[in-house]
């Protein structure tokens, strides 16, 4: 059916994560590690995947910083993955016309200076390796609706169903019932923790975009539920809460600056690294959101040494994170894809642009491990040489949380915990 006027386009990118998921809980119809890897499969196009990983954090951290301030300054906590939101922004930008394909590729700072089939070869080699070195604990979704009666490109469709295992389904957006479907999707592939994503379907729309990323993983060494007291935790505005304050002694993986100061926490199967960084002088939502640098993260990580004797205190959380990332991308100066006339043509034939990006994210923390659905103004200084070879490294104010997949080196989650008792 011809569209006579401008039709929307609709990105959702969405994640989630919950401490009770296991691998064997996770619906049947999204692919884990366990269903879509082969440990022995051999990787494509090496070469391409880290400029990808790159790119989304060059991308991610162009977002992180204007959400977080945004989020900090309202008492909120932050959390979100740039894998996830470069996913389905990638998946979306590949079916733009070429200038607007091309703007769109510049969110990535430049590392998407590939051919098109070369970034489907990278994002594929990615999320294939992913699944592969994830001991079953990783989810990865992707899925497009389309509305009926419009078809997509047939090349586009198969580019998505190749290099991100994307499903594809018609669906009336003006029937009562197609909200209901969608957000069942979600909760299905996301084990019921996103029941509900949309309150409504736009029946002018012509696409529903959706990734969706849910991770669980065990501490290596559990912290004793024993311990576990009520703490003080004071936010960015100066108030103060009790929280459940877990603590745990031992060896750690530990690193100190003179900005920053942090841990890395080992987990079950040795994939993933859970990193918590406390900002030494950093107080201000200006000056965490500062810090939320993912290229930063990457060299705090290089500074990490091993086996440091200390105590670790560390507060037991539950938060939920939303927002429309369209103001944030606009700021960066991309306007193309949000105009409406602009032409998606690489995906559906008539006008089309983008008019909705909503990312939702989760993060759990407790005795058993972590879990997740999705710096810097300061100088990057030479690390700090302990005096002894003790530390106590106490979370009882705004930090910064990584979670990262230890074999790609990509952060596929990042956030700043402001308020652990706020959902």
């Amino acid at each position: 059916m011809r569209r006579t006027s401008p039709t929307l386009l609709i990105l959702l990118s969405s994640l989630f994560a919950s401490m009770n998921l296991s691998a064997s809980e996770m619906p049947e119809s999204a692919e884990t590690s366990t269903s879509a890897g082969d440990p022995d499969a051999v990787v494509p196009v090496d070469e391409y995947f880290p400029q990808i990983v790159e790119g989304m954090h060059l991308f991610g951290t162009s977002l992180a910083k204007p959400l977080s301030n945004a989020a900090l300054r309202e008492g909120k906590n932050f959390f979100f993955s740039p894998y996830s939101i470069g996913t389905a922004w990638t998946m979306a930008s590949l079916g733009g016309s070429d200038s607007v394909r091309s703007e769109m590729f510049s969110a990535f700072g430049g590392q998407f200076d590939l051919k098109p089939e070369y970034i489907q070869e990278g994002n594929a080699a990615l999320r294939q390796l992913l699944l592969n070195h994830s001991s079953g604990s990783l989810q990865i979704a992707n899925a497009i609706w389309v509305n009926k009666d419009i078809s997509l490109v047939d090349a586009y469709q198969k580019e998505l169903q190749k290099s991100f295992g994307a499903e594809v389904a018609n669906l009336d957006f003006s029937a009562p019932g197609a909200v209901t479907q969608i957000n069942k999707y979600v909760s299905d592939h996301t084990a019921g923790m996103i029941p509900k994503l949309l309150d409504r379907t736009d029946p002018s729309a012509l696409t529903y975009l959706i990734n969706t990323v849910a991770l669980k993983v065990k501490w290596e060494k559990k912290f004793d539920k024993a311990l576990t007291k009520e703490q003080s935790f004071t936010s960015a505005d100066g108030s103060s809460g009790q929280v459940q304050m877990m603590r745990q002694k031992g060896q750690f993986t530990y690193m100190r600056s003179r900005t920053i100061e942090g841990v890395s926490l080992d987990t079950v199967g040795g994939e993933f690294a859970i990193e918590l960084f406390l900002p030494v002088t950093a107080r201000t939502p200006e000056e965490l959101s500062d810090l939320a640098d993912l290229s930063a993260l990457q060299w705090w990580e290089d500074q990490f040494a091993d086996n440091k004797k200390g105590e670790l205190f560390l507060p037991r959380l539950k938060l939920d994170y939303s927002a429309d990332l369209i103001p944030a991308i606009k700021g960066l100066g991309i306007q193309k894809p949000f105009r409406p006339g602009e032409n998606f043509s690489r995906m559906v034939n008539g006008p089309s642009a983008i008019s909705l990006i909503l990312h939702k994210a989760t993060l759990e923390l407790d005795e058993e491990g972590a879990s997740a659905a999705a710096a810097t103004g300061a100088a990057m200084t030479r690390s700090i040489v302990l005096r002894d070879d003790s530390f106590t490294l106490k979370f009882d104010r705004p930090f910064l949380v990584a979670i990262r997949h230890k074999v790609s080196r990509s952060i596929l989650f990042f956030g700043i915990v402001n308020n652990p008792q706020q959902q």
